[in-house]
């Protein structure tokens, strides 16, 4: 019986013990922030530090997903944020799971995007929206001679 005590309090004391295995601290996302200009629509998601992201385009709804995995979402963040300029309907961002986080980009028909990434004290997105380019009517075609 006594063993058995002994083996129980190490167990315990292992239990409660700190973690000190180096495990990876999330990437906190401290700020989304969008910018609307005439024919440009620029959005900033600010980071702590480095996550591992992804960027996927989806076709119904027309938005841009980016997941940022290993990262937590600031408690202090909107969960969304109506722009409504004619290119971005709005952006939304979630938890998705305890350490993965997804902002969402609701885009209007025509609009074109440009993801960037800048690693500077922490780590921000940058995504560039923009009218797409009309088709030129006035082109001129070369004829052979």
């Amino acid at each position: 019986m006594r063993v058995l005590k002994f083996f129980l309090a190490v167990f315990a004391l292992f239990v409660t013990m700190p973690d000190y295995s180096g495990a990876a601290v999330p990437a906190s996302v401290s700020g989304i922030q969008f910018t609307s200009g005439k024919h440009r629509t620029e959005i900033v998601i600010t980071l702590t530090e480095r996550p591992g992201y992804r960027v996927n385009p989806t076709l119904a709804p027309l938005s841009l997903q980016i997941e940022l995995n290993g990262a937590v979402l600031s408690p202090l963040l909107p969960q969304f944020l109506p722009v409504n300029d004619g290119r971005v309907k709005g952006i939304e961002s979630f938890q998705y799971s305890k350490d993965s986080a997804k902002v969402t980009i609701g885009l209007e028909r025509g609009a074109a995007y440009k993801v960037s990434f800048k690693d500077t004290e922490g780590f921000v997105v940058l995504i560039d929206i923009t009218d797409k380019d009309p088709v030129s009517t006035d082109r001129t075609e070369k004829k052979a001679p």
